[in-house]
């Protein structure tokens, strides 16, 4: 065999060995996944399942959050004590006396005040005003009252000219002037007309008596103590009935000369009394 025929056999089975290996190869070797499109989606189908997983959790998280706080709340909310709501001591002294009026009988009573004279020391715009200059002039006995607009300080109820010369000569004794430290003025008072059970209508009759009184004496003065030491509960808290206990501590220390103002001021304190209730 020549050269040539001997070189172009052996690279026809060169040729045919690597073929035969390269087969095998292809067999036995595992083909590896292009990285395509095939990849990409598979991926992103386990990140949608992720995320579907996780967003799941925190609904059902959240869900059971908020279930476990509303029904402890309400757990909570019905172990609390309850609140209390404050009440006017007021108020609740005009329950008292309705609920012991209910069912007690009630009689109406009708009580005339006449209108009359009276010293008025001064007028003034508040009430801490009034008392100021009240307490200024301590050494007379005096009351205050009001119209809803001015606070007036008077003293002394003058039903008759004695009863008016006995306090002026007074007040000019103390060094007052008649209109100008002083005024003596007309005074109206409202009717009374009221309806209340049979023990207080007694009581209110019995002040009756004693401001319609034509005698300051101090038999009177002594019934006026054992009135006013027998106020109903629905009056305790009276203004003019505690000025009135005022005039009645003041007038045991009292001289003779201020006694007849004392005890003129202590009967228009009842006058005051009788028109605001």
């Amino acid at each position: 065999m020549d050269e040539q025929k001997k070189v172009r056999v052996m690279l026809n089975q060169q040729s045919n060995n690597n073929r035969h290996s390269h087969d095998l190869e292809k067999i036995l070797t595992p083909k590896k996944k292009k990285k395509g499109l095939g990849g990409l989606s598979n991926q992103k189908g386990s990140s949608v399942k992720i995320l579907r997983a996780v967003i799941l959790a925190i609904v059902l998280g959240s869900l059971f959050g908020f279930s476990m706080m509303y029904f402890f709340a309400d757990i909570s909310g019905d172990q609390q004590p309850p609140t209390a709501t404050p009440v006017d001591s007021n108020e609740e002294q005009e329950e008292e006396t309705n609920e012991d009026n209910e069912g007690a009988e009630t009689t109406a009573l009708e009580i005339e005040l006449p209108t009359t004279e009276v010293v008025q020391l001064g007028m003034f715009s508040t009430e801490e005003n009034a008392v100021e200059f009240q307490d200024e002039l301590a050494h007379l006995p005096s009351v205050i009252t009001d119209d809803e607009e001015y606070y007036y300080l008077l003293t002394s109820l003058l039903p008759t000219d004695q009863s008016k010369d006995l306090a002026v000569e007074f007040l000019e004794s103390e060094g007052l002037e008649k209109n100008e430290d002083y005024l003596v003025k007309s005074w109206s008072f409202t009717n009374v007309e009221i309806e209340e059970t049979d023990e207080v209508n007694t009581w209110l009759m019995e002040g009756q008596d004693i401001i319609h009184s034509d005698d300051l004496s101090d038999e009177w003065l002594a019934q006026s103590e054992e009135w006013l030491s027998q106020v109903p509960s629905s009056f305790e808290n009276n203004p003019y009935l505690h000025q009135a206990n005022v005039i009645v501590n003041r007038l045991e220390q009292d001289d003779e000369s201020s006694f007849v103002l004392g005890q003129q001021t202590l009967l228009l304190c009842f006058y005051l009394f009788f028109d605001s209730i």
